[in-house]
């Protein structure tokens, strides 16, 4: 069961913003699967352990650092290259977690409005979001990193998906995995529900979360909580 503070009342929420890599799938093995790929095809022998330490970063620090590494360097055809093999590959090797497909799209039968807000590229978020098997018109706003200027901890990105969901952001609860984007929802004044994918419980309610849990399905309890009536179309 979810790890929930008897003060946290979620009666006044609205609408929920989910992160993507880390609360619905897995897709960073994917990514790296396919930059070895990618890479190989223009001279430059990277192995998938090269890009640890640029998760979460931009496409350039994430691709140019390590063709630097071994003597390559950045490009756009080398970004969209291996672009285009992440999608062709992606039933294949990205991981969605289970239930995540579910919970969204039973917190939008139980009449909150959802989003999905993520700084990766419009094009991985999209494919990401067709893996998972998440219609298009069960959610209301997809936010992706070319729609903001900020990154996490920054609070552009859930303050966006607010706004463009029509909601003031004191009605939204955040489902986040790291702690930058945990950060980040309390700095935009939202809650945050973190799961425990990439960091432990402590950190992430050091961080501020005001919920913890193991998978993002132990979301629809939290929601249910307020009335019998919230629950209907999430059970």
């Amino acid at each position: 069961m979810p790890e929930r503070s008897k003060m946290t009342d979620i009666s006044h929420i609205k609408g929920v913003i989910f992160d993507m890599d880390g609360v619905l799938v897995d897709s960073e093995p994917a990514m790296a699967r396919a930059s070895v790929a990618g890479m190989a095809d223009f001279g430059i022998k990277a192995r998938e352990d090269d890009f640890t330490p640029y998760l979460g970063t931009d496409d350039m620090t994430y691709f140019g650092r390590v063709a630097e590494k071994y003597g390559g360097s950045y490009s756009d055809e080398l970004r969209d290259h291996i672009y285009d093999i992440y999608c062709e590959t992606a039933h294949d090797h990205i991981i969605a977690f289970p239930g995540a497909a579910e919970t969204v799209i039973k917190t939008g039968a139980a009449g909150y409005k959802t989003a999905i807000a993520s700084s990766a590229t419009v094009r991985k978020l999209l494919v990401n979001i067709e893996v998972l098997g998440i219609p298009s018109d069960k959610l209301d706003v997809i936010i992706c990193g070319s729609d903001v200027s900020k990154r996490k901890p920054d609070p552009e990105i859930f303050l966006t998906a607010a706004s463009r969901l029509d909601l003031k952001p004191e009605e939204c609860l955040v489902a986040e995995d790291a702690i930058s984007g945990v950060t980040a929802a309390k700095r935009a004044g939202m809650l945050c529900f973190a799961l425990t994918t990439t960091f432990s419980e402590q950190m992430l309610k050091d961080a501020g979360a005001d919920m913890t849990g193991r998978s993002v399905s132990e979301l629809s309890g939290i929601l249910c909580g307020r009335s019998p009536q919230d629950c209907k179309g999430m059970m």
